[in-house]
C-alpha cells in the first residue's frame, strides 16, 4: 500500500466514525433532552452506527441502491432529521456532574490506552476469524460492490438469516474506500471502549470513588474474552453492549424516574434485536425475568412502557422482511427439530448439565475470564453480607437478568443439542456466548462492592 492509498484510507475511516459518532451524538441528545460526556463517549458510536444501518437497510429494502451518492444522501437526511429533531426536544435538567481531572483523569486513561490496544491488534490482524469473514465482512463488501441489500444473500455464509447491523456498518466503510486497512475494523475496538466507558459512567453516576469506578475498568477491560472480541470482528461484543447496557438503562432510569432514559434502554435493546440472531428471543426474556423481578421487589418506581415500542419495531420489520424473501429463520428450523424429538421421548436433560459444567469450568480459568470468578463471589458475599439490594433493588435486578440471560443461553445449547454435536458448539462459541450474562452478572457484582464500600465509610 503506498502512502497515499494509507492516507486516503485512513481519512475514509475517520469520516465514517465521524459520521457514526455525530448521529449518535445527535439521537442521544433528542432521547435524552440533553448533553452529557460520560453518554456520549458510551453510546455515540455504537448507537450511531445501529441507527445508520437500520435506515439504509430500509432504503436498501426499498429498492434504492447503495452507491457512494445514495449513502451520502442517506446519511445527509438523517442527520438532517436527527439535528433538527435535537434541538426541538425540550431540553432536560443536566443531570451528570462535569468531568474532572481528580475524579475522571484515571478511568479516562484506561479506557483509552485498552482501547488503542485492542485497535492496533483489530486493524493489524483484519479480518482473520470465521464469523467475521464469512458473515459479516464478505456480506459487506458484496452488497457494496453488488450496489445491492439482496447480494448478502449471495455473499459469505447464512444467507439472510443474521440482522444487518454488523454487515451494512462494513459496508459504509467499503464504500468510503476505508477497506484497504480495513477501516471497518476500528469498529470493534470502538464498541469495546463503549463498554468501558458505559461501565465507568454507571459506577460514576453512582458516585464511586475513583479509584473503585478505575478498577471496575479494569477488571472489564482485562478480562481475556472481552479483550479478544474487541479485535476479532464477531458481533458477540457489539450484541452485548446493547443487551447489556439497555437492561442497565432501562434500570437505572426507572430507579431516577427518568422515562426519557427507559426509552434510551429500549433503544440499545433494539439494536441487540439488529445484531443477532437470537437477539429478539434473548432480549424478550430478560425483559421479561427484569419485569417480573421489579414487581415482586414492589420497587415503586415509574415503570414506562414507550420503552418496549424500539425493540418491536425492529424486530417486527426484521421478521416482515425475512418472510418478504422466503426465508425461515434457523432457529424456528431448530425449534421444530426439538418438538419432534420431544415427542420421541428424547429431553436431552443431559445437554443441560454438559453446558453449565463447561461454562463453570471455563469461568475457573483465568486464561478465559481473568478475575471475572473472583469478583462475582466477592460481590455476591457483599450482597448477602450487607444487604445492599434491599436499598438499592437494581442490583438485585441486574442480577435477575444476568441469570435469565444465561438461562437462555443454556437453553439455546440444549436446543443445539437436537442437531448437532454440542461439545463442538461448546468450544467454538461456549464462552462468546455467555458473554452478556457474564456481563450482566460481573456489572452486579460490581456494583454491589461499590454499595459495601459506600457502606464501609459510613
Amino acid at each position: 500500500m503506498s502512502d497515499r492509498d494509507l492516507l486516503v484510507a485512513l481519512g475514509s475511516t475517520l469520516v465514517v466514525l465521524v459520521l457514526f459518532g455525530a448521529v449518535g451524538t445527535s439521537f442521544v441528545r433528542l432521547v435524552l433532552g440533553r448533553w452529557s460526556a460520560p453518554d456520549i463517549l458510551a453510546y455515540a458510536i455504537p448507537i450511531g452506527m445501529g441507527c445508520f444501518t437500520f435506515v439504509v437497510f430500509l432504503a436498501g429494502w426499498a429498492g434504492v441502491p447503495y452507491t457512494p451518492l445514495a449513502l451520502g444522501l442517506i446519511s445527509g437526511g438523517s442527520m438532517l432529521a436527527l439535528t433538527l429533531g435535537a434541538r426541538a426536544a425540550r431540553p432536560h435538567q443536566e443531570r451528570a456532574s462535569p468531568l474532572t481531572a481528580r475524579q475522571d483523569f484515571v478511568p479516562l486513561v484506561l479506557i483509552a490506552m485498552l482501547t488503542a490496544a485492542a485497535g492496533a491488534l483489530s486493524v493489524a490482524r483484519s479480518y482473520s476469524t470465521w464469523d467475521a469473514m464469512a458473515i459479516y465482512a464478505s456480506k459487506a463488501y458484496g452488497m457494496a460492490d453488488e450496489g445491492s441489500l439482496l447480494a448478502a444473500a449471495r455473499w459469505g455464509s447464512h444467507g439472510l438469516e443474521y440482522p444487518m447491523n454488523l454487515p451494512l456498518g462494513i459496508m459504509a466503510f467499503r464504500v468510503a474506500g476505508a477497506e484497504s486497512l480495513p477501516g471497518s475494523k476500528a469498529l470493534f475496538p470502538l464498541v469495546f471502549g463503549s463498554t468501558l466507558a458505559a461501565t465507568w459512567g454507571l459506577f460514576r453516576q453512582r458516585q464511586a470513588h475513583p479509584w473503585l469506578s478505575a478498577g471496575s475498568v479494569l477488571v472489564l477491560g482485562t478480562i481475556p474474552v472481552l479483550f479478544e472480541h474487541g479485535t476479532n470482528g464477531y458481533a458477540n461484543l457489539p450484541f452485548s453492549f446493547f443487551l447489556v447496557f439497555g437492561i442497565l438503562t432501562l434500570v437505572e432510569g426507572r430507579a431516577e424516574g427518568e422515562d426519557r432514559r427507559q426509552f434510551l434502554g429500549g433503544c440499545l435493546l433494539a439494536l441487540a434485536v439488529w445484531t443477532r440472531p437470537e437477539g429478539s428471543i434473548l432480549v424478550g426474556l430478560v425483559l421479561l425475568a427484569v419485569e417480573t423481578a421489579d414487581r415482586l421487589l414492589k420497587t415503586g418506581w415509574n415503570r414506562s412502557r414507550a420503552y418496549l415500542l424500539p425493540p418491536l419495531v425492529v424486530t417486527v420489520t426484521w421478521l416482515v422482511f425475512q418472510r418478504s424473501v422466503g426465508i425461515e429463520a434457523e432457529m424456528t428450523s431448530m425449534a421444530r427439530n426439538v418438538l419432534g424429538s420431544l415427542r420421541e421421548g428424547a429431553t436431552h436433560l443431559d445437554a443441560v448439565y454438559r453446558t453449565n459444567r463447561y461454562l463453570a469450568h471455563r469461568l475457573l480459568t483465568p486464561e478465559a475470564w481473568g478475575l471475572a470468578t473472583a469478583v462475582l463471589f466477592a460481590g455476591a458475599t457483599a450482597a448477602v453480607a450487607t444487604r445492599a439490594w434491599r436499598s438499592r433493588p437494581q442490583l438485585c435486578i441486574y442480577a435477575v437478568g444476568g441469570i435469565a440471560a444465561w438461562a437462555g443461553i443454556v437453553g439455546f445449547y440444549w436446543i443445539v443439542s437436537y442437531g448437532a454435536d454440542l461439545s463442538t458448539w461448546l468450544v467454538t462459541g461456549g464462552d462468546r456466548m455467555f458473554l452478556p450474562a457474564v456481563l450482566l452478572l460481573l456489572l452486579a457484582s460490581l456494583a454491589s462492592l461499590t454499595e459495601a464500600a459506600r457502606s464501609a465509610r459510613g
